[in-house]
């Protein structure tokens, strides 16, 4: 069985080297319920404040979406932006590009929406990167919170291991003296 559990580890790490088996474990991780919102937080984080300065330096959208795309970590998250940037460059906005890939909370197209309108796009995505650092630190602390109890149960079953393997041997000793 300890084999077969090993083997199943080498085979499943080396399936998640390739393309296709890096963009199922994304789209795994992203479906989880704790940590998959954290990293899409952690990734429009990522997104927002990168962009936000690329645009008040002075860089074109459509590059500055470019260079985010290499950043993300994400499969699923780097074809989003691959997408927005090829919607761009056909005259859409970046908006409707990343509301369409459904990957993002409403908010996040919504806002970009609204800085694409009134041409303040820099100052949004930066307010957008404000917020998701408030949430980020809000699912940490959750996700702290949930494995907080995993930890003690799991301490308490070491120490009473420990404690097993220490009094059972002397309960042994005393019953054949005893006996």
């Amino acid at each position: 069985i300890l084999l077969a559990i090993i083997a199943a580890a080498i085979a499943l790490t080396a399936y998640v080297k390739t393309d296709k088996g890096r963009r199922w474990k994304d789209q795994w991780l992203l479906r989880l319920p704790v940590i998959g919102s954290l990293l899409t937080s952690l990734e429009i984080t990522r997104f927002s404040r990168n962009l936000s300065v690329m645009l008040a330096a002075g860089i074109p959208i459509v590059q500055g979406v470019e260079l985010i795309t290499k950043l993300a970590e994400n499969t699923l998250i780097q074809e989003a932006f691959a997408t927005a940037v090829e919607a761009i460059k056909r005259g859409g906005s970046l908006s409707a590009a990343l509301a369409k890939t459904k990957l993002f909370p409403e908010m996040v197209p919504q806002m970009l929406e609204i800085g694409e309108t009134t041409g303040a796009l820099d100052l949004l995505l930066l307010n957008i990167a404000e917020f998701y650092d408030g949430e980020v630190d809000n699912q940490i602390k959750a996700l702290t919170m949930l494995i907080e109890p995993v930890v003690v149960i799991f301490l308490g079953g070491v120490v009473a291991l420990i404690i097993a393997s220490v009094l059972l041997p002397m309960f042994d000793m005393m019953g054949q003296i005893g006996g």
